[in-house]
């Protein structure tokens, strides 16, 4: 199964609401990290390469991201398709909205589960991307896509995460068991296909 692991930085907020992020497609690609699980390589694209990243994740059986619904907007604004729509993908905070109707940040995850610091905000990555330093920017995105493939080979090995709850300021689980399930319906699928 060609399965790869996405996450996506933008150049910019929305100028006239920065928390909102209404017209992602619009937001602009500053830097993306991808890992291929069958290759097991770490990929960094700038905006230069966005064809080419487009190219690698329709060519995918399974694109695993974070925020799915965020990442592949803006990829949007570069291909001549949805994305959302056309590629095989699995959005870990989708799923974990869906079980727990709440929303949970990847450093939450990260560091309740691999004892992971996130090193930037996307402000912070956003005022990188302003200086023109792509070097901590790039870096940046690499930490999150390792964090993003150990957290979901873990919700699959395990079978549920925790996650930091500051209402009650206390840890707490939910289960990932689709989370296995989705990868394997789709091994399945896939290599029915391919006899």
């Amino acid at each position: 199964m060609r399965l790869v692991y996405l996450n996506v930085k933008p150049q910019k907020a929305d100028e006239q609401n920065p928390d909102s992020w209404q017209n992602i497609e619009q937001l602009g690609l500053s830097v993306a990290a991808t890992y291929n699980a069958v290759t097991r390589t770490y990929r960094i694209y700038e905006e230069k390469d966005v064809k080419k990243l487009i190219r690698t994740l329709l060519e995918a059986d399974l694109v695993v991201t974070f925020n799915g619904q965020f990442d592949l907007k803006v990829l949007n604004g570069y291909a001549n398709q949805d994305l959302l729509t056309d590629l095989k993908s699995f959005s870990m905070l989708e799923n974990i909205e869906g079980d727990l109707w709440q929303r949970l940040s990847l450093a939450n995850l990260a560091k309740q589960n691999l004892n992971r610091y996130q090193t930037t905000t996307v402000t912070h990555q956003i005022e990188l991307y302003k200086r023109e330093l792509m070097g901590i920017l790039r870096n940046a995105v690499q930490y999150d896509i390792k964090s993003i493939v150990a957290l979901f080979k873990l919700g699959c090995k395990r079978k549920f995460l925790h996650y930091w709850c500051p209402d009650v300021w206390t840890q707490k689980s939910f289960r990932t068991d689709s989370w296995a399930s989705t990868c394997q319906k789709l091994t399945f699928t896939v290599t029915k296909y391919r006899r």
